[in-house]
């Protein structure tokens, strides 16, 4: 193996373990949220606002993220924000209501905004195009990963220490995970050929009108809009739909969110497989659609299952092609931007994400207090996904100008 095979091996495995820290992070607040609810005394539809304040800073950030990455470089803005939102996560043990909880999950999310385009930037530096997806798949599996972990490993914490001290101990996790990150990971040169401009607020509204950003953008509010809903919902499903208990919802929830493991690793090997026989465009659109029309059907089979076993089965495949397209959505956007340009572009198309992962959990919260049951919640989603992956389909079809 040559060196540069070694350091780029070893730069994936440093996004991946720092991709579960965020997802596990992340998704703390679902697995806790029985015991958050019964001591900050929250309604459905304030367990819903809560879910969600994380996404909003996180979309509000990712442009001057993106720009943070294509300015700084990774390891500069990868470290920094890991050591922000791990000492935040570390802060929220202390929060004694709503208001407060909400204020520290905004802090998670401008905190965590430079992880995933840094993650794409890291990628699109270190892999060729034709070779690409499958990094950005292991990067994106750690999506699903940590939420899988995070039931198995928070369940008996919380269950021994509280959920306020399982908050500690995963920001301790992740100041160290920064550390390892600044000593180790060293930033690629740029080639020579790579513009030296930083995108600004003029630039950003220059790409923003181009068809081909809206549709990237579309593409990742379908994808996310799924795979947050049941990141943030799906214990709180399992429990009020089928009577689990706590733990064992969230023990549960960890399966669906193993397909979504596998099916972030497919995405990348069938993407870089298809660039072998189709443009390196169409090698990543196809799986994008495909997953996401999965990803709304098997959402609509979980709204009218009938016992447990079926709606886990069906969230699982959902959970599988929702990520699958969420891999081909990140190595689409890297395929059309122009190269100086990937951080910056990638963090447009997360906006998306964003917004569909800060409405999912809000939306979710509403109709299930208005109509006290999770199938209406359930086919909106399946809705949203089929709508997004038509409209990516119908305009993402050019690369992007850079002016």
């Amino acid at each position: 193996m040559t060196r540069h095979h070694r350091v780029r091996g070893v730069a994936v495995a440093l996004l991946v373990l720092a991709g579960c820290i965020n997802f596990i992070d992340r998704s703390a607040v679902s697995i806790a949220l029985p015991s958050i609810q019964k001591d900050l005394h929250l309604s459905a539809a304030e367990a819903g606002l809560l879910l969600s304040a994380f996404a909003w800073s996180y979309a509000v950030a990712q442009l001057p993220a993106g720009s943070l990455v294509d300015r700084a470089g990774a390891r500069a803005a990868l470290a920094g924000g890991l050591a922000v939102w791990s000492m935040v996560q570390m802060a929220t043990s202390l929060v004694m209501g709503l208001r407060g909880f909400i204020v520290a999950r905004v802090a998670l999310g401008l905190g965590e905004s430079p992880m995933f385009v840094g993650g794409a930037r890291v990628c699109a530096d270190h892999f060729a195009p034709e070779e690409r997806a499958v990094p950005l798949g292991l990067l994106n599996a750690s999506a699903s990963l940590g939420p899988a972990i995070a039931p198995l490993v928070l369940t008996p914490l919380m269950l021994a220490l509280g959920w306020r001290a399982s908050f500690t101990v995963l920001g301790g996790a992740g100041v160290l995970v920064a550390v390892a990150w600044g000593l180790i990971y060293r930033d690629a040169a740029a080639p020579k050929n790579h513009a030296p401009s930083i995108a600004g607020p003029v630039q950003w509204l220059l790409l923003l009108r181009q068809r081909t950003v809206l549709g990237l953008l579309l593409g990742f509010a379908g994808t996310v809009y799924i795979t947050w809903l049941y990141v943030t919902w799906l214990p709180g499903y399992l429990h009020d739909r089928w009577g689990m208990s706590p733990t064992q919802a969230g023990l549960w929830s960890a399966v669906p969110q193993l397909f979504g493991f596998f099916g972030a690793i497919g995405g990348g090997w069938l993407s870089d497989r298809l660039t072998a026989i189709t443009s390196e465009r169409a090698a990543r659109q196809w799986p994008l659609a495909i997953g996401l029309y999965v990803a709304a059907g098997c959402s609509g089979l979980a709204a009218f299952s009938g016992s447990a076993a079926l709606a886990i089965a069906a969230v699982s495949a959902a959970l599988f092609g929702a990520n699958l397209a969420t891999t081909a959505g990140w190595a689409l956007a890297a395929c059309l931007a122009p190269p100086a340009l990937i951080a910056t572009v990638e963090a447009m198309a997360n906006i998306g994400g964003s917004i569909g992962g800060s409405l999912a959990p809000l939306v979710t919260g509403l109709l299930v207090q208005a109509t006290h049951s999770f199938q209406l919640a359930l086919l909106v989603a399946a809705a949203t996904a089929a709508t997004c992956a038509l409209a990516n389909q119908l305009l993402t079809r050019k690369a992007i100008k850079s002016e």
